[in-house]
């Protein structure tokens, strides 16, 4: 039986593994193992990993080489430095056919480096995507280089990765997995802890990004200007593990304790989803609101470049980082003309069978032979 070592580092990749993880352990065509690791294990970002590990124990390890005060890009070039060394010292010990990876950051080029080293075939999910506004753009791209196998989330992005010069038989188009749980989840939050989310809120998500004109510091503040005179609650989730996320975290966390109608949560986990189907509005440069946010046909405004390139539904509001613009787009989106203007939109990276065309694309990969690429030049 094959072997594949699941790697998940952060609240967005655990997203799309945590499905394909759930169906591999019930198929039972694989032996399957989940390395959890990155933030997941600081208490700032929620400490998931008391979750992740109540649910796959024993079929977990941990990776530990992020501190909580890691913040600058120094700190985070030291923890890749050590990541790299733990996370070759687990690959070596189980010596999986197969490392498992998703997404595009920073976090999960030493795992895609410690595989191509170990000769190891690397399966990475969301390659050919394009966020020109952020640094995981080039990540994103060097993992592409180094993975064996390409699940890609839309047909576009397998164009990308083919003019990337990646082999045509490398890659399937499978959607994204995390959007099963979104489609197939029917037990949906009604409250959590002190917050009701059958009453009226925007939900907000900011990442540092690092490309803009304004400084990480301005972001925030021009954000926080934009809300002030918000009719609606606020429900504020804590920003990624990325260099200068403190200056969010603390700004926000300080933002929320400026009224009883503005709530801040480090990290809601797998009930974000919650949180996303109940909202008036979603705000900030989060991913979740270019992949997830049609699913619930909610309005999103997303603010700046950090999302520039993605593919988007109609439901996105795209705005620069200035007041009148974000209170514009807060009109607009929670009009009822709007709302009602994206009452049938699909999701772009919906696939039904995504499960199963994860699992066949794996199983076609017969030999490491098969690890030896070809670049083509077209």
């Amino acid at each position: 039986m094959k072997k594949i070592d699941f790697v998940t580092l952060s609240r967005s990749d655990f997203a799309t593994i945590e499905p394909i993880f759930d169906y591999f352990l019930e198929r039972g065509n694989f032996k399957v193992k989940l390395i959890a690791g990155g933030s997941h294990l600081i208490e700032r970002y929620g400490k998931s990993i008391t979750y992740i590990k109540n649910k796959y124990d024993p079929k977990i390890e941990t990776l530990d080489f992020l501190n909580n005060n890691d913040d600058s890009h120094t700190d985070l070039l030291r923890a890749f430095s050590k990541e790299i060394t733990s996370i070759e010292k687990l690959i070596s010990k189980s010596n999986p056919d197969f490392i498992f990876i998703v997404g595009d950051r920073w976090e999960i080029l030493p795992v895609a480096v410690s595989s191509f080293f170990l000769r190891i075939p690397l399966v990475h999910h969301s390659g050919g995507d394009v966020t020109q506004g952020s640094f995981d753009n080039q990540i994103r791209y060097a993992v592409s280089n180094l993975a064996n196998i390409h699940l890609v989330a839309h047909s576009e992005h397998e164009k990308r990765l083919i003019k990337h010069g990646e082999e045509k038989s490398r890659i399937k188009v499978v959607g994204e997995p995390a959007l099963l749980k979104v489609h197939d989840h029917n037990k949906f939050l009604k409250k959590y802890k002190n917050f009701n989310l059958e009453e009226d809120f925007a939900l907000l998500t900011i990442h540092p990004s690092h490309l803009e004109e304004l400084s990480i510091s301005d972001q925030v503040d021009t954000v926080v200007e934009s809300l002030k005179d918000l009719s609606l609650k606020l429900v504020i989730t804590g920003p990624n593990p990325d260099a200068d996320s403190e200056i969010i975290f603390k700004k926000l966390k300080n933002f929320s304790k400026t009224s009883k109608n503005i709530f801040f949560f480090e990290n809601l986990g797998s009930n974000y989803y919650s949180f996303l189907k109940e909202a008036k509005i979603l705000i900030g440069n989060s991913s979740s609101g270019i992949w997830e946010s049609s699913s619930f046909k909610i309005p999103t405004i997303n603010i700046g470049s950090r999302q520039e390139g993605r593919i988007r539904s109609k439901n996105v509001i795209d705005v620069d980082y200035n007041v009148s613009e974000i209170k514009r787009a807060l009109s607009k989106g929670l009009s009822l003309k709007f709302r009602q203007s994206i009452k049938y939109i699909k999701n772009p990276y919906f696939k039904k069978n995504s499960l199963e065309l994860i699992e066949n694309k794996i199983l076609e990969f017969q030999s490491r032979d098969q690890i030896i690429k070809k670049t083509i030049f077209k």
